[in-house]
């Protein structure tokens, strides 16, 4: 039966626990949390938001463009749908593959930092795809390599 929980320095990461055996003997544990959270997985639901924020981008693009919201800029910006969910999915795919802290700053670094080219490369695409192929392929790429530039930054900077 649990007891007590304190923290051993403060608001350190480190909890020790006092638990008592059947026979009223206190029995310390010890448990790092570091060492927890640092195992700790980004879960898939992420996706479901990251995937919605493209779709909310590419309708934002269009409503400023031309001064109100239709049912063109709806379908314009569903064309992003795609891209959110491959680039989404390949974040916390690597994100997943990750144990430190570093690594991942690095990779969420990486991606945040792509987002401005593959919103170019959406907007440019328009010139030579329909928008849903000119979306995914364009601004997916921009996405993959800057989040695939920044794991791999993260992983120099373990080293």
């Amino acid at each position: 039966m649990l007891e007590s929980v304190r923290c051993a320095k403060g608001f350190d990461s480190n909890i020790t626990r006092s638990l008592r055996t059947h026979e009223g003997q206190p029995v310390e544990t010890h448990v790092d949390l570091k060492q927890i959270i640092g195992e700790m997985k980004p879960s898939w639901l992420w996706l479901i938001p990251i995937t919605l924020f493209w779709p909310l981008v590419g309708v934002t693009i269009t409503m400023h463009r031309f001064n109100r919201l239709s049912e063109d800029a709806i379908s314009k910006g569903l064309a992003f749908l795609p891209m959110g969910i491959l680039g989404g999915g390949f974040l916390l795919l690597l994100l997943r593959r990750t144990g430190s802290r570093k690594r991942r700053v690095a990779t969420i670094a990486g991606y945040l930092l792509a987002t401005p080219f593959a919103i170019m490369g959406v907007l440019l695409s328009g010139l030579l795809f329909p928008p849903i192929i000119g979306a995914t392929v364009y601004g997916t790429l921009a996405l993959l390599i800057g989040t695939g530039v920044g794991w791999f930054i993260g992983e120099s900077w373990e080293k």
